[in-house]
């Protein structure tokens, strides 16, 4: 949704010949869009580590949506990210 949204608002300036750096300015952030909430969870994640409690969040987020950021956290915090199946256990 990100992604989408800063084309859309980069495509608006571009169509009514709005400041060419706003343009690619939205453009950026819309080709860089999860480099920066990677970057930005993160920041908030390592500031928010204090507790199991914490670390649980970001392995639910792994489960969720497979993220290389969160993996990292996890090994780093010497927890390997495992996705159990669940229709196995049936």
């Amino acid at each position: 949704m990100g992604v989408t949204s800063y084309s859309y608002v980069a495509t608006l300036h571009k169509e009514h010949g709005s400041e060419i750096p706003m343009t690619s300015l939205f453009s950026e952030l819309a080709g860089k869009f999860n480099v920066f909430v990677d970057v930005l969870t993160e920041v908030s994640e390592k500031s928010r580590l204090t507790s199991s409690k914490d670390i649980l969040r970001v392995y639910e987020r792994w489960l969720r949506t497979k993220s290389r950021q969160a993996e990292r956290i996890l090994r780093e915090l010497g927890i390997e990210p495992y996705r159990v199946d669940t229709r196995t256990l049936q």
